[in-house]
C-alpha cells in the first residue's frame, strides 16, 4: 500500500504590514509551508475557521486591534493544539508574561532573523 502523500502544515499570518505580510508569506512558501494570510482583526478570524490552521504567526499591534486581544480569541476558537507566535517591535519584558496569559506560545522579537524565526515555526509543529 503506498503511503499518503505529506501534507505540508498551514501557517495563518496575521500583520497589517503588507510588505512584511508578503515577506513573510512568500518566505514560508518557499521553506514549504502552505500559508494563509489576513491584515485585520476579522479577516484574521475568518481565516483561522476557513480550515486547518497548524500555526499563526500573529503581529502585536494590529490598526484595528491589540494583538493580545486577538491571541485571545484565536486561543479561545482554536483550542491549546495550534501554536501563535506573536511577532512584536516591544522591548517591553512584561509583554511575555501577558502574550502567555492572552494563549500566545512564544514571543518573537522585531527584528527577527529570517533562520531563527524559521527555527521558531518548525519547533512549534513538531516533528
Amino acid at each position: 500500500m503506498d503511503a499518503a502523500p505529506l501534507v505540508p502544515a498551514t501557517i495563518l499570518v496575521i500583520d497589517d504590514d503588507a510588505a512584511l505580510l508578503g515577506f513573510l508569506e512568500e518566505l514560508l512558501t518557499l521553506a514549504g509551508y502552505q500559508v494563509r494570510t489576513a491584515s485585520s482583526e476579522t479577516d484574521g478570524l475568518r481565516q483561522a475557521t476557513t480550515g486547518p490552521v497548524s500555526a499563526i504567526l500573529l503581529d502585536r499591534r494590529l490598526s484595528d486591534v491589540d494583538g493580545l486581544i486577538l491571541c485571545r480569541s484565536l486561543r479561545d476558537l482554536l483550542g491549546e493544539e495550534v501554536p501563535i507566535l506573536l511577532l512584536t517591535g516591544d522591548a517591553d519584558r512584561a509583554l511575555d508574561t501577558a502574550a502567555r496569559a492572552a494563549g500566545a506560545s512564544t514571543v518573537i522579537g522585531k527584528p527577527f532573523a529570517v533562520d531563527a524565526l524559521l527555527r521558531q515555526v518548525a519547533a512549534h509543529l513538531g516533528p
